[in-house]
């Protein structure tokens, strides 16, 4: 399944953590269009997995900071603070919270940190049990909405994806035109008995058009535990089990991981 375990252990030991800032420091130099102009660091989106919701981020989230304002203080000049951004498709409107969930108008243009948190739109609450019913496709999107948002005020205009599990799917997706404005998906009234499922035929569901389309605001996307090579249905088994046995009526996500 996709899975929100944590990242293995060695990926906390300061060696790992590095190296996942070298992998990020290779696309942090945006030119300078005037000759007087220092260059700009990019923009840097965390995309959470299934059943995440941001905050498992933090501990690797604390170091990136740490060591791009030690090393690269021209791009990344102190302070930078998370910023967690959010997409409703109803409402079709982005907002941000500061990391104590404080909701702000826009983070300060000069902020190069954020961290996506999907939202379920039908249910109108990011609750990552409500949220993991919602398409990939449709998540595409709004990682989508989100990144425009962040390219608009900054005024750098691609980002670097920092993905893990489920948030490198969504990341590909977008990149690779699978994004939809409308719903590919069967929104249940009740997760076990009536359970949210893909429907790619309902008339909706148009992957990859506009303003669906990928429009090159990604300067690189770095995948974390990502299922690449696809995984085993096991939560359509769990489902059907549950729907045998008549398990309470939510599907029950565990405690974020942090890594």
């Amino acid at each position: 399944m996709i899975s929100k375990l944590p990242l293995p252990a060695t990926l906390l030991s300061k060696c790992a953590l590095s190296l996942l800032t070298l992998l990020i420091s290779s696309q942090l130099f945006i030119p300078a269009v005037h000759a007087q102009a220092p260059p700009l660091g990019r923009p840097i989106l965390f995309v959470h997995g299934w059943c995440g919701d941001g905050t498992e981020w933090e501990p690797l989230r604390n170091h990136v900071i740490g060591s791009l304002t030690r090393d690269f203080p021209t791009l990344y000049p102190t302070p930078q603070s998370n910023y967690y951004a959010y997409y409703n498709a109803s409402a079709d409107f982005v907002w941000f919270e500061d990391n104590t969930g404080q909701s702000i108008g826009y983070p300060p243009s000069t902020n190069r940190i954020f961290s996506i948190k999907f939202y379920d739109p039908v249910g109108e609450d990011p609750n990552p049990e409500d949220v993991a019913r919602v398409s990939i496709l449709n998540k595409a999107y709004e990682l989508s909405r989100v990144i425009k948002e962040i390219a608009r005020i900054t005024t750098i205009k691609d980002v670097i994806l920092v993905t893990h599990s489920m948030g490198g799917l969504v990341a590909r997706s977008y990149v690779e035109n699978l994004g939809s404005q409308r719903a590919c998906y069967n929104y249940g009234s009740n997760p076990i008995w009536d359970p949210s499922s893909p429907n790619y035929v309902n008339g909706l569901c148009r992957p990859g058009q506009s303003p669906a389309n990928y429009t090159l605001d990604i300067a690189d996307i770095i995948t974390l535990d990502t299922p690449h090579g696809g995984t085993e249905p096991r939560i359509s088994r769990w489902a059907f089990i549950a729907r045998s046995t008549a398990v309470p009526a939510r599907v029950k996500c565990n405690l974020p991981a942090r890594f």
